[in-house]
């Protein structure tokens, strides 16, 4: 097993195709600008290893000084289902990158021809979970947002909307309750609807051992 990291440029696409991919290897695709942390792929090695049967990450950096907070950081943001992408093409509102995202490489991969297909591809074949920390720190001065050709959105809407969630009366009533001025609780509430939708788990970091354990929250 190997680790690939592959520079987006004008031919990103076809350099990935042309590169010497194994099956197994793990994938990242970073922008111009990132820089990679020293101990990332030994981290993320150690990851891939213990957890067979995790295929995607997403690294996310947050800075935090407060160890004790470093276990409870709110990354709800960042748990995405199927379904959540369906909102956020609705609303015009997702950057689709696959920056700062690591997975096993997978030859069907490589058929896709734009990096919102390989991600599209991810979300309905794959469960992402997200780790709280960096691998890669972005260049904040630079974003790219990828578009997508709108007869394309269009089906991929039209295959999102399948995976409309559904809550229960009693999660409904809930919700609203602790959303009430009175007893607002907007963390909670966000942390409600995580679990009932069975959203992807998180890794958190066990600071003292150095390792990962995985998080419903």
């Amino acid at each position: 097993v190997s680790f690939k990291y592959h520079y987006f440029s004008n031919n990103s696409l076809i350099a990935l195709k042309e590169s010497e991919l194994k099956e197994g290897d793990i994938l990242s695709i970073i922008r111009q600008g990132d820089y990679i942390l020293p101990d990332s792929l030994t981290k993320l090695n150690n990851l891939f290893s213990t957890f067979k049967t995790t295929n995607w990450v997403r690294g996310v950096h947050i800075e935090s000084s407060d160890e004790k907070k470093y276990d409870t950081t709110d990354v709800s943001n960042y748990r995405i289902v199927p379904y959540d992408i369906y909102i956020r093409l609705k609303n015009n509102s997702y950057n689709f990158s696959l920056s700062h995202y690591f997975f096993k490489y997978n030859p069907s991969l490589l058929i896709k021809s734009s990096e919102a297909d390989i991600f599209m591809y991810l979300i309905f074949n794959y469960q992402l979970n997200v780790v709280v920390d960096g691998f890669v720190i972005p260049d904040k001065a630079t974003g790219t947002k990828i578009t997508i050709e709108n007869s394309q959105e269009v089906l991929y809407m039209e295959q999102l909307k399948k995976f409309r969630l559904k809550t229960t009366r009693l999660t409904r009533i809930y919700n609203w309750l602790i959303r009430l001025p009175v007893i607002k609780n907007p963390t909670q509430s966000k942390w409600l609807l995580k679990t009932e939708f069975n959203y992807p788990l998180v890794f958190r970091k066990d600071l003292k051992n150095n390792t990962y354990f995985l998080n419903k929250f």
